[in-house]
């Protein structure tokens, strides 16, 4: 997810001095939440520092495992992604969204994160950031709610549609005026960038296009 130096250098600063204060109380280097934060955003500020060695091989064998499944299981894959004549159309649509997102900070919730999704939206749409954490059903929205409010687009996978994180999350973004989309089905990139683009053309932030045209998907905007 498209490390900048700047935003490296400072997380390094922020989040080292944790891990080795965790390391010395006795957490192992594999400790799964460790290992997630890491993965999720984290990884590249241990390049180079031996003394982490374990910690960045626990992570690069948990996204060898999630690529795997990923491949093996494709029952959440959006055939969208694949399907012949959508791909020029989508492509007309992640240019038109571009001049809107570009920088921005999107996050995802819901759904097994895949390893291939966020870099591929933060390149199609020219965003700044995207964030898609490992979310449980007995999670509770006070986990999410720092990233939340951070973020200016929170995309709801569609599992996630009737938990109370995604209330929470809805109720943040009518407090901060970010946009707030629910997946109607699957979660793959080009239905993200479908249902991204239909919500800001319904706001009219995109001109309707003739050759842009996207089916309702029942995204709803948080802004008043």
């Amino acid at each position: 997810m498209g490390a900048i130096p700047e935003r490296l250098a400072e997380d390094r600063a922020a989040i080292i001095p944790h891990l080795r204060r965790a390391l010395d109380a006795g957490v192992p280097p594999s400790n799964k939440d460790i290992r997630d934060a890491l993965l999720e955003r984290w990884l590249p500020i241990l390049d180079g520092l031996p003394e982490f060695r374990v910690m960045v091989r626990e992570v690069r064998a948990e996204m060898e495992r999630r690529e795997h499944d990923e491949a093996s299981d494709p029952g959440d894959a959006d055939v969208l992604d694949v399907s012949p004549g959508v791909t020029d159309n989508v492509e007309r649509m992640a240019a038109e969204l571009r001049p809107i997102l570009a920088g921005k900070r999107l996050l995802l919730l819901g759904g097994v994160p895949r390893v291939n999704t966020a870099p591929r939206l933060q390149d199609a749409l020219g965003l700044g950031e995207v964030i898609w954490p490992e979310a449980k059903k007995s999670d509770t929205p006070d986990k999410f709610e720092a990233e939340i409010r951070r973020s200016d687009i929170i995309v709801i996978v569609k599992n996630y549609s009737r938990h109370a994180v995604s209330e929470a999350a809805s109720d943040i973004c009518r407090e901060t005026g970010a946009q707030y989309v629910m997946l109607s089905a699957g979660y793959g990139v080009a239905r993200i960038i479908m249902q991204l683009h239909e919500q800001y053309r319904s706001r009219k932030l995109i001109p309707p296009s003739e050759t842009t045209e996207t089916p309702p998907m029942g995204e709803r905007s948080c802004t008043r």
